[in-house]
Order: C-alpha cells, then structure tokens, then sequence
C-alpha cells in the first residue's frame, strides 16, 4: 500500500473500533456491572454475548492498526514500531478477550439456578475486568499510545500539536490506571487521549501523512530499485 492508503485504513480502523468499542457498552454495560442483577443478565444474555464479541471486534480492530502501520512507522524507528506492536497488536488484545471471556461465562453462570451461590459468582465475575483487566489495559494502552505519538512527533508523520496532544493524553491516560489499580481511577484523566484519536483518525482519512515525508517514503522502493539496477 501507499502511504496515503495506509493513513486511510489506519484512520478508519481507529473509528471502527471506536464505534464497536461504544456498541459493546450500550449493548451490555448496564448489564455486566455490579451488582449483578442475574435474573436480568439471564433474561438478556444475548445482549451480554453481543457486547463480548463486540469487545473482540474492538480488540482485533486496533491489533491491525499497528500490522498496517508497521511498514511505514518501521522506516523511522523499528524499536517503537515494533513496541507498538507488541503493546496494542498483542498485550492489549488480550486484555479485551479476557473481558469478553468474562462476560461469556456470566452468562453461563446465570443461566443456571438463580441462587445465592450463583449470585456470588456472577458478582466476582462481574468485578474481574474493572478490578484486574482494566487497570492492565489502560497502563499497556497508555504505552502503546505513547510510542506511537513519539513516533509520529519524530517523524512528522502528522502535525507536531496532534502528536503532542497525544502524548500528554497518554500520560494522564496512565495516571488513570496506575490510580485505578489502587481504586481511585478517576474517568476523566481518559478523555483527553481518547478526543486524540478519534481527530487523529478523521485528519488521517482526510489528510494523510505529511505530503512530504510520505512522497520520501513512497519513493524509497523505487530509489533502491534504481540503485541495484
């Protein structure tokens, strides 16, 4: 692919798992969160297995902005490119499959005798992914997110206030984390990365990569070509 066309697919994979990522919670948040109410989740299990394969889709989505990105942002520093891959391609999607294999085995759970056992499990159920997965996907998020705004400042790829807007996002978007872990996570810390991409990703489909830098890019190949040749 060209440059212009990965900066299109990777703005379009951002908004794709944005929008499979906010389906997952209107369809099942309510229904997921403690406490537990199981004779609902057993009435609406379906809306439960919708919101866990959502939140697969939102996983698999994002695991393919840094496979397609990786050509591009590898020309400019292969140690971040790489690290993005391993934090967003890999440690981050298994974060979400660990939330929606939750979430599944709820349902299992619940469609059982609705006893005082059955509601013991369904609640500790319930608490596993705001107690243990999303402390550990925010951190690994934040990481990712970081490398790759570092990457896209150093290289101008995209504009140097969009690539630090995405950097102190990814900072408080840690803070948010590391005091989630310790039960004190504060939302809004979250908002500031989270406006970040969604305009990182409108500019990508419009924009692109700066014109310059991808015309370099793009030109490479043929560069090398003409060399050996």
């Amino acid at each position: 692919m060209t440059t212009r066309t990965t900066a299109r697919v990777i703005g379009a994979l951002f908004l794709a798992a944005d929008a499979a990522g906010l389906s997952a919670v209107a369809v099942a948040g309510g229904l997921v969160s403690a406490p537990i109410d199981v004779a609902a989740v057993d009435a609406h299990g379906s809306r439960v297995v919708s919101g866990a394969l959502l939140t697969l889709l939102m996983g698999l989505l994002l695991a393919f902005i840094p496979v397609v990105g990786l050509p591009v942002f590898r020309r400019y520093n292969e140690v971040l490119a790489t690290g993005y891959l391993v934090f967003r391609g890999a440690l981050e999607m298994i974060g979400y499959a660990a939330t929606a294999f939750a979430w599944l085995a709820l349902v299992q759970v619940t469609s059982g005798p609705h006893d005082l056992a059955t509601s013991r499990v369904a609640s500790a159920l319930a608490r596993v992914p705001d107690a243990v997965i999303n402390p550990y996907l925010d951190i690994v998020f934040s990481i990712g997110a970081f490398m790759l705004c570092w990457l896209l400042l150093r290289s101008r790829l995209v504009p140097a206030w969009l690539a630090v807007w995405g950097l102190a996002g990814a900072v408080l978007y840690a803070a948010q984390g590391v005091a989630l872990a310790f039960g004190a996570g504060w939302g809004p810390l979250m908002v500031l990365l989270a406006v970040q991409e969604a305009v990182l990703a409108v500019w990508l489909i419009v924009k692109g990569f700066a014109s310059d830098v991808a015309a370099d890019v793009d030109r490479e190949p043929q560069v090398v070509s003409t060399g050996i040749a």
